[in-house]
């Protein structure tokens, strides 16, 4: 039986748009052009985030990566900050599987 977890889903989707709006701001600044740093941020962070969820890891991938090109698209029209999403999107996706991987060990018996 699953539990909602109305609370914790906030907190995580909190998390992501506030990571998401900081690494957007971050990468916005004049001074700032490390997109090796930018690009690990975003996968690290929503990665991290979908693994905590454990479900729905599209939500997190686009409440994470979503805020670059809303912002470079406004100001720049330049869409290759799409790019962005997928970086966000692969971490998200990745922290899901790493999450089925680990509800699946945990329910196997030690002996297996």
């Amino acid at each position: 039986m699953t539990v909602r977890r109305p609370a914790g889903t906030l907190a995580t989707a909190t998390l992501s748009i506030v990571l998401g709006l900081g690494v957007a701001f971050v990468d916005s600044r004049p001074g700032w052009d490390d997109t090796g740093i930018t690009a690990a941020v975003l996968f690290g962070g929503a990665l991290v985030l979908s693994l905590v969820a454990g479900r729905r890891p599209w939500v997190w991938g686009l409440l994470v990566g979503i805020w670059i090109p809303v912002f470079e698209i406004r100001s720049d029209r330049d869409l290759a900050a799409v790019a962005a999403l997928v970086f966000a999107f692969g971490g998200a996706f990745t922290g899901w599987a790493a999450s089925r991987l680990l509800r699946e060990q945990r329910g196997a018996s030690p002996s297996d």
